[in-house]
């Protein structure tokens, strides 16, 4: 059984982390992201948590991040990205572009 990561379908801003942004019509592992334990598409980004806790982002980020990049500082209780509804929690519509702590 494989521990690597594979994702497929629309790829215009590198939201399948295959290092590109062609979309794939059949699955194709994810450049160097093995032992996801959890993995969350939407439809312009992708995260996943590793088995040792790590998280890791791609797709729109800055114009496209087309490989997994490590999201750092994260801690239970933080969100970041859009908030132009208060959707990430945090008392605000503030976007935010790296992890802040919001109230549980």
């Amino acid at each position: 059984r494989s521990s690597s990561t594979w994702c497929w379908g629309d790829n215009n801003i590198g939201q399948l982390g295959v290092g590109s942004t062609v979309e794939r019509h059949l699955p194709t592992r994810v450049v160097g992201l093995d032992a996801a334990v959890e993995v969350v598409a939407r439809p312009s980004a992708t995260c996943a948590r590793t088995s040792d806790g790590r998280v890791y982002c791609w797709g729109l980020k800055g114009g496209g991040q087309r490989v997994p990049a490590e999201v750092e500082g994260l801690e239970l209780g933080r969100c970041w990205g859009n908030n132009s509804v208060g959707q990430l929690g945090d008392r605000t519509w503030t976007d935010r572009s790296l992890p802040t702590a919001i109230s549980l």
